[in-house]
């Protein structure tokens, strides 16, 4: 039997085989999705691993989260190659800093906080989120807390 059962699809994406300096098997494989020629250790695998990684993708921004505070956060691996320069590569990235990075063009430092305009933490589009530093987050708070008790007054 053989070790690799392929069909014959398979067989016509096979443009080389040789072995690496440890005698293991390496296939040239043509991708079916976008038709590089890639290098694997097996002939069944579909997908050049640019295309493996746009599908990985696609499952990791299904897999977005909301933390405890109520922000939207997706993992590191669902943020784009040219987003990954602008955030920490933690776990989970805050999806709101990635945006709001990406619109002023740099990466946010730790003093700066991204305010949500609206007030809905979870609308992250870039015209609703704007970045200042935690002194103006915190008297632009101060001066809505004011407004909200100075107009919920009782007026006779």
């Amino acid at each position: 039997m053989p070790r690799f059962a392929m069909s014959d699809d398979a067989l016509d994406r096979i443009a080389w085989k040789r072995q690496d300096q440890y005698g293991r098997a390496l296939w040239g494989l043509i991708c079916p999705k976008c038709g590089d020629m890639h290098q694997e250790s097996s002939p069944n695998h579909q997908l050049c691993p640019g295309c493996r990684m746009s599908r990985a993708t696609r499952k990791a921004l299904k897999s977005a989260v909301t933390t405890p505070s109520g922000y939207r956060a997706v993992p590191y691996g669902a943020v784009s190659q040219s987003d990954r320069k602008l955030c920490a590569p933690t776990k989970l990235v805050l999806e709101h800093r990635v945006i709001a990075a990406r619109k002023i063009g740099r990466k946010l430092t730790s003093e700066e906080i991204v305010h949500h305009i609206n007030g809905v933490k979870t609308d992250n589009r870039p015209e609703n989120l704007c970045v200042m530093d935690n002194n103006e987050h915190l008297k632009l708070h101060a001066a809505r807390r004011r407004d909200r008790r100075n107009n919920h007054a009782f007026h006779f």
